[in-house]
């Protein structure tokens, strides 16, 4: 948006602007409205859930979140979760 602000290929800048700020608004609402509420912060960002606990796979919850293992060790070996045996 903002490229198209810079390069003027609509030729009118004022329309460029008013997308800008109305894009920085309702980002800027959104974030301030999910601050303040769970319920519409789990609309806006989804729940979260939990793949390991207490040690232990909840292969259910990878089921419901169409999630493989291969996936989840594919997330863990690249927040360095996981030691690489060789």
């Amino acid at each position: 948006m903002a490229a198209e602000v810079i390069t003027g290929v609509d030729g009118n800048i004022i329309h460029g602007l008013i997308v800008l700020v109305l894009f920085f608004g309702v980002t800027y609402a959104v974030d301030v409205i999910s601050l303040k509420s769970k319920k519409f912060r789990d609309l806006a960002e989804g729940k979260s859930a939990v793949f390991i606990k207490d040690g232990k796979v909840m292969e259910d919850t990878l089921k419901k979140e169409h999630y493989t293992i291969d996936d989840l060790n594919s997330l863990l070996r690249k927040k360095m979760c996981l030691k690489l045996q060789m």
